[in-house]
C-alpha cells in the first residue's frame, strides 16, 4: 500500500511540474522552451502509470 501512495504522490508532482514547464512557454519564440522538460514529465507520468498497472496486476494474481 505505500508503494501505490508513492506512486500517486510522484504522479501528482509530475503533474504539477507539466503545468509549470508549460506555463513557462513562451508563444512568441517558440524554439526557445522548456521541451525537455514537458517531455521528461510526460515520460514520468506515462511511466508511473504503467508501474502502478503493474503493481495492481500483481496484487489481483496473487489474491
Amino acid at each position: 500500500m505505500k508503494n501505490k501512495k508513492l506512486i500517486y504522490l510522484v504522479i501528482i508532482i509530475g503533474f504539477a511540474l507539466l503545468i509549470l514547464n508549460i506555463s513557462e512557454l513562451d508563444f512568441e519564440n517558440i524554439k526557445k522552451g522548456p521541451f525537455a522538460g514537458i517531455i521528461s514529465d510526460i515520460f514520468l507520468i506515462l511511466a508511473m502509470i504503467v508501474t502502478l498497472r503493474d503493481l495492481n496486476k500483481n496484487e489481483k494474481e496473487t489474491n
